[in-house]
């Protein structure tokens, strides 16, 4: 997998560009405030050590040919003579040649590259996704820019302004919030796909799932099982998507007799940490500090890492699954299936979510409309429930 990972949780800068065959790797420790690196024209510079500026020209000169030759010879776009072409990669190997790729990106009209940005990369949902949608940019010749924002609306802002600077050409977008202003002036400059949310008046393509016939099938389901206090566990309703599937949630338990279903919402924090963390440790406070007659009977999570999380602190205060507490995810992650017990979820595709992202952006490269896609959902019951 082709990344670019910038992690404020470690005291030090990772840069990976893969351009071709090559890995441009640039490391640089934080805590020495004397490290500091400047792209030039030819070769990196830093302030601790002495550049040593070889050039594609010395390479050219010392192969005998011409410097044209040596970057057809070393980019594969020209048919070029075996004897040619080892004379070649014998100066680049004498002489330690290092194209900066960089450069030339910034000289592309097109980089060949996607950008990808995700509220969270520990979240095997999003990897499932991507790792599907990194295989159909790979058999188009693209590569894939990924990063993350932590839940964190400010990092979107920059990880997005990074994505411009990197010449991307085009941004597939997870989310976000309190991005409007910024996804306004970014799709006049490169194509941006919304995922798990709509803007309809900026005219951007999306794709969702649908939440409003899943999530009355779910509640109606529960009743028959006996549940009658159903509460929502949730992370942020900043998400688009999240706050749309709460509203489908209300709707669903007024339709089944519930006055005040919003008295059993349950929203996490999952700005500063893991949303498993995060999830196990609201539900063990929560058990601690309320008797069982006081709490809900079933919870329906926004994710399978929230329904586990809860799933932990419920089994480890002493209750039983499904027997006191019954548990709903959502996403269908693999491990659902070898979780004890194994977890109900509401499927979410991640293949059909990977491939049909890769179609928008093929759309969008090529200037083409393209509507707003929903994608369906299914339950999964298995024995947590």
């Amino acid at each position: 997998m082709e990344f670019y990972k910038n992690n404020t949780f470690y005291k030090e800068v990772l840069v990976v560009l893969t351009i071709e065959q090559l890995n441009f790797i640039l490391i640089v420790k934080l805590e020495k405030k004397s490290s500091k690196i400047e792209f030039k024209e030819e070769g990196v510079y830093m302030e601790d050590g002495k550049p040593k500026k070889i050039t594609i020209r010395e390479v050219a000169n010392l192969s005998g040919v011409a410097i044209g030759t040596v970057s057809h010879v070393m980019n594969g776009t020209a048919a070029i003579s075996e004897l040619t072409s080892q004379k070649v990669w014998d100066a680049v190997e004498e002489l330690q040649y290092t194209p900066n790729y960089i450069a030339q990106l910034l000289r592309k009209k097109h980089s060949k590259i996607i950008g990808c940005l995700v509220p969270e990369l520990n979240n095997p949902f999003y990897s499932g996704i991507l790792s599907i949608f990194i295989e159909c940019a790979a058999t188009e010749g693209y590569k894939v820019l990924l990063l993350d924002y932590q839940n964190n609306s400010k990092k979107e802002l920059e990880e997005l302004q990074q994505m411009v600077d990197q010449k991307v050409d085009a941004v597939v977008l997870f989310h976000g919030f309190d991005d409007v202003e910024m996804l306004k002036k970014l799709k006049e400059q490169i194509p941006v796909i919304l995922i798990g949310r709509e803007e309809p008046l900026l005219q951007i393509p999306s794709i969702r799932f649908e939440n409003k016939d899943v999530m009355e099938q779910l509640i109606r389901q529960l009743h028959c099982m006996g549940y009658q206090k159903i509460a929502f566990l949730t992370e942020s309703l900043q998400f688009q998507d999240l706050k749309d599937r709460y509203h489908c949630f209300l709707e669903a338990m007024y339709h089944c007799g519930h006055h005040h279903p919003e008295k059993y919402l349950l929203e996490l924090n999952t700005t500063t940490k893991n949303t498993f963390e995060t999830s196990y440790q609201f539900c063990k406070n929560l058990l601690i500090s309320h008797l069982k007659k006081d709490l809900p009977e079933a919870f329906i999570t926004s994710s399978d890492m929230v329904a586990i999380g809860a799933m932990h602190a419920i089994q480890q205060a002493g209750y039983q699954i499904p027997d006191d507490f019954g548990i709903v995810g959502c996403e269908n992650l693999s491990m659902c299936s070898y979780i004890s017990p194994t977890l109900t979820t509401i499927e979410q595709n991640k293949l059909d979510l990977g491939v049909q992202a890769w179609n928008m952006v093929l759309h969008a490269l090529n200037n083409e409309q393209t509507p707003p896609v929903v994608l369906q959902s299914k339950l999964i019951f298995r024995e947590s429930c």
